[in-house]
């Protein structure tokens, strides 16, 4: 997958509810982001990862690599880009954009790169996995 050729950093972090398990919240973060190095403090996960290829993944699967790559172009800042996306969908192994408040919260991913656009349109271009 040609996503090595770029250097970034991803944060994620998560709130966790009282009703929440750390262990099934990491879980299904996990889904997403495997091999993320995670840290819990007071009631916020917090991870670091320099992968996206299951994320890459999930986008192709699911078929939403256009609207993924509409959506993280418009989040795009000075430092890279910052989304958020469902805590419930992760679970399940899936990738959905927050564009309005969930009931389970969501999950704020940071993405940064010096070349954040093209990451993103390599990202969210159709690949061959197997």
């Amino acid at each position: 997958m040609s996503l090595e050729r770029f250097k970034y950093d991803v944060r994620i972090k998560a709130l966790l509810y009282p009703t929440e398990r750390k262990k099934i919240l990491r879980y299904c973060l996990e889904e997403v982001f495997p091999g993320t190095k995670w840290q819990l403090a007071g009631d916020t996960l917090t991870g670091e990862s320099d992968s996206l290829a299951r994320f890459a993944e999930i986008l192709d699967d699911m078929k939403i690599r256009d609207t993924a790559r509409e959506h993280l172009l418009r989040k795009v800042g000075p430092d890279g880009c910052t989304f958020e996306i469902s805590k419930q969908a992760t679970c399940n192994g899936k990738v959905n954009f927050s564009v309005v408040e969930h009931p389970l919260g969501s999950v704020q991913v940071n993405i940064y790169c010096d070349d954040t656009e093209s990451l993103i349109k390599e990202l969210t271009t159709k690949r061959s996995y197997r």
